[in-house]
């Protein structure tokens, strides 16, 4: 009776670990493209900044370079500054690297003062 419920009870834990272990990795997932997409948010911002004293293309470059050293989840694909007579702007499309359908478009605008 002793052997059978320790045969039942390896069975469930093999039946019930790779749904655990699964949940798990989503829960990562999930939290680690969400402060991905929160940091970019954030760079996006600097990047629109940093077009007060620098060219656009320097702005962009910057961006680009610290997408592809921090960002695991995330690529970026089209990044666009603006610069207007009263406002500053940039817009940023990001692709997930491991579901192509996945797809984010960020805009920010900041007005001059």
């Amino acid at each position: 009776m002793i052997s059978q419920k320790k045969g039942q009870a390896s069975i469930e834990a093999a039946l019930v670990l790779p749904i655990l272990v699964a949940f798990i990795g989503l829960i990562f997932l999930f939290f680690a493209s969400t402060r991905s997409y929160f940091w970019a948010q954030y760079q996006l911002h600097e990047a629109i900044i940093c077009l007060q004293d620098q060219t656009q293309f320097r702005c962009k470059t910057q961006l680009k370079s610290k997408f592809n050293k921090s960002l695991t989840f995330w690529k970026a694909e089209r990044i666009q500054l603006f610069e207007g007579n009263s406002f500053r702007s940039g817009k940023m499309h990001l692709s997930f690297r491991f579901i192509q359908s996945i797809n984010l478009e960020i805009e920010k605008r900041i007005y001059n003062e």
